[in-house]
């Protein structure tokens, strides 16, 4: 289902899905049954009722086992940067990784979006809006990683968002490689590095 600026929710039923990457921001929901996702050299291990969010563009993949059902929820990168007029948007919220909080907000917003799915369409998309912007609230007040200031340690999953953002805002003009390595004060050699090294593809290759 498409709705609001963009926004998605699919219902997918035990498809796997080979590696690849997209600018949107997805968010998982295992409604039934386990799943595994690969990404950054990792695999997380999603139980039943298990939330996992992908933040914009890093390449994964899904295994989904026959009678896995599994809720993911789209957001534009657009739409969510121009929401917070930041620079590097990351979250972090993975209920299979931190043991440390309930996520029971998440899961409960997830299981009223399962259960408008399941009902079928009504006469406007309003309510779905709604639930999906309540979901989106939900991770920027309790899920979005805030960065440092100018002259702190920022993370490399922040870079990396920083160097996606950046391209994704710029590719229709021009991309400059040395430009985006001033703006992150290292050289254009080292972002080159780093991005082959986090992404497996080379920045070039990606920008195409």
């Amino acid at each position: 289902m498409s709705t609001y600026q963009g926004m998605r929710l699919l219902l997918l039923h035990g498809e796997n899905a080979q590696e690849h990457w997209h600018p949107e921001i997805d968010v998982l929901f295992t409604v039934q049954g386990p799943a595994d996702v690969h990404i950054q050299g990792r695999t997380v291990h999603m139980a039943e009722e298990d939330v996992f969010l992908i933040n914009s563009s890093l390449p994964h993949s899904v295994d989904c086992p026959e009678g896995t059902v599994l809720c993911c929820v789209k957001y534009p990168w657009r739409m969510v940067w121009e929401l917070l007029g930041t620079g590097a948007v990351v979250f972090r919220c993975s209920s299979a990784e931190d043991k440390s909080r309930s996520y029971h907000d998440v899961r409960g917003i997830f299981r009223a979006l399962v259960y408008y799915y399941l009902r079928g369409r009504r006469r406007t998309d309003c309510l779905l809006d709604s639930h999906l912007l309540k979901l989106l609230d939900c991770l920027v007040e309790h899920y979005l990683v805030e960065l440092p200031g100018e002259g702190g340690v920022v993370s490399d999953e922040a870079r990396l968002q920083q160097i996606f953002q950046y391209v994704n805002q710029s590719y229709r003009e021009s991309v400059n490689l040395s430009h985006l390595a001033s703006e992150m004060y290292v050289s254009p050699s080292t972002l080159s590095r780093f991005f082959k090294k986090e992404t497996g593809m080379g920045f070039v290759e990606y920008v195409s």
